[in-house]
């Protein structure tokens, strides 16, 4: 497979997948008949959906760099949808500041 030896084809995949894998969790969530007190449960369950998109994409491509930053990416997701629900308070966008800056540099590191 030719993408696999450009750099800047590959991260517009990957970028292409983790947008699938988001719609698929964002759709999942909406389409979940729990109330809002099973926030926590939609959550999850949503994550879950997200992250089997993702596993098959890299199956797909037999290559585990298409899975392996979901897990930077992917707490930056939820800790957004934890604000929207919830709200920000002060502690609360001290952790989400330092989760997304967790997040872009172990992204950057793995895209680097």
């Amino acid at each position: 497979m030719k993408f696999k030896e450009n750099r800047s084809i590959s991260f517009i995949i990957i970028a292409l997948v983790y947008l699938l894998a988001t719609a698929v969790g964002v759709a999942v969530y909406w389409l979940l008949p729990f109330s809002l007190s099973a926030f926590w449960l939609k959550i999850l369950i949503a994550d879950i959906a997200a992250t089997v998109v993702t596993f098959i994409f890299s199956v797909i491509f037999s290559n585990a760099s298409v899975y392996d930053p979901y897990w930077s990416v992917q707490p930056i997701v939820i800790i957004l949808a934890l604000s929207v629900q919830y709200g920000v308070t002060l502690p609360g966008a001290l952790l989400l500041i330092a989760i997304c800056f967790w997040g872009i540099r172990l992204t950057a590191n793995w895209a680097y």
